[in-house]
């Protein structure tokens, strides 16, 4: 997609949209904006990303620990199935573990 110079705000939006549509990004080239393929991710870039992901889960799940923590020092029934949530996020960190290798 080809925005020619002068632009608006409007279509600057639009052209900025598609890119995030469509794994674009923006390029001047002088004359006009184009809208640019983003390259394919590398394998390590996409192992870097994966491993990102994979913590960004296991954080997701934190706040469940804590609050099983919780329960357990007040003498309440646990909110969730600890050992459940143990072997879910123990598989995240095997994961982890195995891409940082």
């Amino acid at each position: 997609m080809i925005l020619n110079k002068p632009y608006t705000n409007k279509q600057y939006a639009e052209l900025a949209i598609f890119c995030n549509n469509n794994g674009c990004y923006v390029e001047d080239r002088g004359e006009y904006l184009e809208s640019v393929k983003l390259p394919n991710p590398t394998p390590e870039e996409q192992k870097r990303q994966e491993i990102e992901r994979l913590k960004q889960e296991l954080a997701g799940t934190d706040y469940k620990i804590i609050k099983c923590s919780e329960y357990d020092l007040a003498g309440i029934t646990l909110p969730y199935d600890i050992n459940d949530l143990h072997v879910q996020r123990q598989i995240l960190r095997d994961r982890i573990n195995e891409l940082e290798a």
